[in-house]
């Protein structure tokens, strides 16, 4: 514990500078702060030195104090040493010695423009910052220099400076900095500009029209803005490169097209895509292979952008990759090729005739209006593919084999009202041609609409025979509604080399199959095996002759039991009771799970028929299955 202290107090009021100064350097912060402030306020002119050496104080607090001092004193000799305060990393700090420095007035303008070259960033722009609050012309040179310092909070507040300044001189540097990378930085400048005077060159107003994203103005200087918009192209801001883009294309200025170019690779999809977009309003022979690439952009609207592009240019050269984007995932993007390959004209109606053979339905009808306008060739196959594409199905007919291959085509159209259309036109086709339709109308039978189904299996009919194979393989298709229809169409068909491959459709999981499969019979003959009949007469729900059938139907009977329709599996379950084979009682126990209250109830009658015992709670209960 220290026994003497000095007395801040008594040694101002004495007014004993040496105390004071001697204090500046004791060990206790508060003393030190203290002790500045009383020197302060003593503003003897033969403190200022010693203050100064206060500056550098190990602690914020006290430097602070000695700042305030030396302002109160507003000795000159402490601009220089203040001067270099401005890097102090405490804010309130170097905010005080900004405050200082600027009450010097033009006095301190030297030394802040020598601080305009400091190695620290921060003294840098403090600087620039009371440059500008002091706007004294002396530091206009200093500041434009300092538009291009490498920190952007140094070239903002330099920017903001000679704004409050005012002077002429600055209207150049200014207009060079409106191509800065820093939004900021280019407000600032723009700012500035206003306050002194707009430039009067184009090229400088381009710049101003840049920064400013007023891109009307920008477009109505025309090619004088090219350079500035190019300038804008580099910048960091994805906004200000798709504007820019899109007013390179509106002002067509060859020079934009290295980096319209260079922008086809940008890393923002809609910068892309106006770049495709400006280069389709430029006239050069490169641009459309390039372009072209385009068309393989992994974002949709990019690829769409470089297709109107290409059809706006029209040039032959990219018919290949045009051609093969109609093929592309995205229905607008192969849309605009088909329009594009229309726009080249003659040059490419071989390979739209032939895109109509591997394009989708949707695409087809594009690259019908692309031939509309450019001319359908007199060729009779390419009128075939045009008249089903365009749905002149009496037309069509008139051509006969010729239009086989685009009906076929029409079978897979996105509008079920053209399948449908295409199913019927094959069925007034001559037979040769609609002979070579039967596999492709076969596996049609899997349909989702089920009028298509219906014409589909009625065109089979109408085709006879030759069908048979195809019909026999359908019955067995993944899908439930092709295996249905091609039972019947094989029942009206009526050939007896169908019976064996029906009477196997009667085992069929799906009862709707097992059903047209039991009616094809009835058109053609049912066998009369026991082990035939049995699945005959459940498949068409005849449960009391199924019953007769005794232990022979129990398999065919079970199989109903696990239809997804509870009537049929209450049915099934009903007529297992009444067949009492002991072989059922599994399943029989499975069905007091069934989530029907009534199949549950007619399986515990069951197996009361066939003398099994079980859980008689499960009957009225929706127990969980054991195995769950």
């Amino acid at each position: 514990m220290r026994l003497f202290k000095p007395n801040v107090s008594r040694l101002k009021t004495q007014k004993n500078v040496n105390g004071l100064v001697k204090a500046l350097s004791d060990r206790e912060v508060e003393i030190r702060e203290a002790a500045a402030r009383a020197l302060g306020e003593l503003a003897f002119p033969r403190v200022v030195v010693p203050l100064c050496a206060g500056l550098k104080d190990k602690d914020w607090a006290v430097r602070l104090t000695v700042v305030d001092a030396l302002a109160k004193i507003h000795d000159a000799r402490a601009i220089e040493p203040m001067a270099a305060m401005l890097q102090d990393e405490k804010p309130a700090v170097h905010k005080a010695t900004v405050e200082a420095l600027v009450k010097f007035g033009g006095q301190a303008v030297p030394a802040l423009s020598r601080a305009l070259t400091d190695k620290s960033a921060l003294a840098r722009g403090q600087a620039a910052l009371a440059l500008g609050i002091i706007h004294d012309v002396k530091a206009v040179p200093a500041l434009c220099n300092a538009l291009k310092d490498i920190a952007a909070p140094v070239r903002l507040h330099a920017a903001e400076a000679l704004g409050k300044i005012g002077d002429k001189r600055a209207i150049e540097p200014l207009s060079e900095t409106l191509l800065d990378d820093d939004r900021n930085v280019v407000d600032s400048a723009a700012t500035a500009l206003q306050k002194i005077g707009l430039p009067t060159d184009p090229g400088s107003q381009a710049k101003f029209a840049v920064a400013r994203s007023d891109w009307n103005n920008a477009i109505a200087l025309g090619v004088a803005a090219v350079d500035a918009l190019i300038e804008g192209m580099g910048n960091p801001n994805t906004d200000i490169r798709r504007n820019a883009a899109k007013s390179l294309g509106v002002i067509g200025d060859a020079r934009a097209i290295p980096s319209l170019l260079k922008a086809l690779a940008d890393e923002e999809w809609f910068v892309r895509e106006s770049a495709a977009w400006a280069l389709g309003h430029i006239t050069d022979p490169s641009i459309p292979a390039h372009l072209a690439a385009a068309l393989k952009d992994p974002n949709a609207l990019v690829r769409e952008s470089a297709a109107k592009a290409l059809a706006e240019l029209a040039d032959p050269r990219t018919t290949d990759m045009l051609v093969e984007a109609l093929h592309d995932d995205e229905y607008a993007v192969a849309e605009t090729a088909a329009q594009a390959l229309g726009n080249i004209g003659a040059p490419a109606v071989g390979s739209l005739l032939a895109a109509f053979r591997d394009s989708s339905s949707g695409v087809r009808h594009a690259i019908a209006e692309a031939l509309e306008r450019v001319g359908v060739p007199d060729e009779p196959v390419a009128q075939a593919w045009f008249a089903v594409v365009q749905g002149d199905w009496p037309k069509a007919i008139e051509l006969g084999d010729l239009a086989v291959e685009p009906l076929i085509a029409a079978l897979r159209d996105d509008d079920h009202r053209v399948r449908r259309a295409a199913a019927e036109t094959l069925g007034q086709i001559g037979q040769i041609g609609a002979v070579r339709a039967i596999e492709p109308l076969s596996h049609a039978l899997r349909d989702r609409k089920a009028d298509v189904r219906k014409s589909i299996a009625e065109v089979l009919v109408k085709i006879g025979q030759p069908a048979v194979d195809s019909l026999i393989y359908a019955l067995n298709d993944e899908e439930w509604v092709a295996r249905e229809s091609a039972a019947w169409a094989l029942g009206q068909i009526g050939d007896m080399w169908s019976i064996g491959p029906l009477c196997d459709a009667l085992h069929d999981p799906h009862s709707a199959v097992a059903e047209a499969a039991a009616l094809a019979l009835d058109e053609i003959g049912v066998p009369e095996e026991p082990d035939v009949l049995s699945w005959y007469l459940v498949a068409k729900k005849e449960w009391a002759r199924a019953v007769a059938q005794g232990h022979a139907a129990t398999e065919a009977l079970l199989q109903a039991t696990e239809d997804v329709n509870p009537d049929i599996r209450w049915a099934a379950t009903r007529a297992l009771a009444d067949v009492r084979d002991p072989d059922a009682a599994d399943r029989l126990r499975a069905l007091l799970h069934d989530e029907e209250s009534y199949v549950r109830e007619a399986a515990g009658e069951a197996l009361h028929a066939i003398d099994v015992p079980f859980d008689e709670a499960l009957v009225n209960t929706a127990a969980p299955h054991p195995t769950e």
